[in-house]
């Protein structure tokens, strides 16, 4: 396959039609004749989007854009006036209208997209199929029933490497054992699977233990470099999550285009309202931008959602839990100890093409790891065991530690309330029965 330099030239030949005649003194340009000449060279339409597409990859473009590549081939001819009449003419039928670019024929193939059990990693020197006991480089001529959207190709070549990338290794730093590490492998394997079940959807949540112990504000853990990996990999937006508000804004999702696959919240705030996002995990997506006409992206192809912020994020409801995965890195990293000193260069933008190689070949096997086991949830206790600690205190804690089972206890004598006993229990299995007993509350713990 061409390169991508060389495809975005490839898209500013041109087959030749004529759609103007000289009437008298003038150059009259002919609406019909110039639609075909659109047509001939590739313009279309998708989705009310204004696409070009040549030899299946495709770019979207403005009315202004196919105004230029117009005028650039009327200029090339070198025929007196005719681009002075273009410039007049053509920017009303291009730009001031709607008709013309409004009326392109619709494309007749789709964009090539994920399934349930394969993805497709777009390089300059093929097609990456996965599938979850297969990796397979097929070539661009074989994709006949599908376009490519030319700012998906990843411009690098793509061999097979089992090597180390320096990036798995910064994971087996910021995970404990091989069963974190999995569980990472297999959001970031989610994250670049362009493919959605609402059954299934999830945000990730990226934080770090001690936020999830502690709910104070830990940063520098990591979780950003894991995000620019998967932008490595997917068209991800980033959104400022400290401000975020999307109740009151509609105009908060106006960066999102139709080939947006992933929204990024940057560090939300404390006291992040998780139920603001319900709507967007599961149903068509809604977008307005300033000044002009809102579109929907349907749900089977709007973006997938990450967060990573510096506290805990409120919500236990079987609605919460079923909406979110969570990945907690340990602060092996810190403001004193970054991946930078760890490695000694900074990650992206000090690789050459042999590191870039074996990082896409890991973040491919993280695509494996998902198509064949899904989202794989790690167990920590100790650290559910702190998250409790520190919702209930350690004095009530170790007190409710030394209950005996099947006996009861007076209410009063641990807490004014029986939620905190009841968070205990959760964490612990044990079932909680309450009674009264001489005007007083009580409560058994239950195995």
């Amino acid at each position: 396959m061409k390169s991508i330099s060389s495809l975005n030239k490839e898209f500013q030949k041109v087959k030749a039609l004529t759609f103007w005649k000289k009437s008298k003194s003038k150059f009259i340009i002919n609406p019909s004749e110039l639609k075909q000449f659109l047509e001939l060279n590739g313009f279309c339409l998708y989705n009310d989007k204004l696409i070009q597409i040549y030899e299946n990859i495709a770019i979207e473009l403005n009315p202004q854009q196919v105004f230029n590549y117009c005028l650039k081939h009327i200029q090339s001819l070198k025929i007196s006036d005719l681009d002075n009449e273009f410039m007049r003419q053509g920017e009303t039928l291009l730009m001031t209208k709607k008709a013309l670019l409004g009326s392109l024929k619709q494309s007749n193939i789709t964009p090539l997209r994920d399934d349930l059990k394969t993805g497709y990693i777009l390089f300059n020197n093929g097609i990456l199929k996965v599938t979850e006991n297969k990796k397979e480089l097929i070539d661009y001529n074989h994709i006949k029933d599908n376009f490519i959207w030319l700012d998906s190709i990843i411009e690098c070549d793509y061999t097979e490497n089992n090597e180390i990338s320096v990036f798995e290794k910064f994971l087996n730093k910021v995970t404990n054992d091989d069963k974190h590490k999995l569980s990472v492998l297999s959001s970031i394997g989610f994250a670049i699977h362009k493919y959605k079940i609402p059954s299934s959807n999830k945000a990730i949540i990226l934080s770090d233990e001690n936020t999830e112990s502690e709910n104070n504000a830990n940063g520098r853990t990591g979780k950003g470099l894991i995000v620019q990996g998967i932008s490595k990999m997917v068209n991800l937006i980033t959104q400022n999550g400290k401000n975020l508000d999307l109740t009151n804004n509609r105009f908060a999702f106006q960066d999102v285009t139709h080939q947006t696959e992933i929204i990024f919240f940057d560090d939300v705030k404390k006291a992040f309202d998780f139920e603001q996002l319900f709507s967007i995990l599961t149903n068509d997506i809604t977008i307005e931008k300033k000044n002009k006409q809102s579109f929907i992206i349907p749900f089977a192809l709007s973006p997938k959602i990450i967060l990573t912020t510096n506290y805990q994020i409120n919500g236990n409801s079987s609605s919460h839990k079923g909406r979110r995965f969570e990945i907690y890195l340990n602060n092996y990293f810190n403001d004193n100890h970054t991946p930078f000193l760890e490695f000694n260069h900074h990650f992206f933008n000090d690789w050459d093409s042999f590191e870039w190689n074996k990082f896409y070949n890991f973040m491919t096997n993280c695509l494996q790891t998902f198509l064949k086991s899904g989202l794989i949830p790690y167990n920590n206790i100790d650290l559910k065991q702190k998250k409790v600690v520190c919702d209930i205190t350690k004095e009530l804690f170790d007190k409710l530690e030394k209950c005996e089972l099947n006996k009861r206890y007076f209410l009063k004598d641990f807490d004014k309330r029986l939620d905190p006993i009841k968070k205990y229990a959760e964490f612990k299995n044990y079932t909680i029965k309450k009674s009264e007993y001489n005007g007083l509350t009580t409560f058994t713990i239950y195995d």
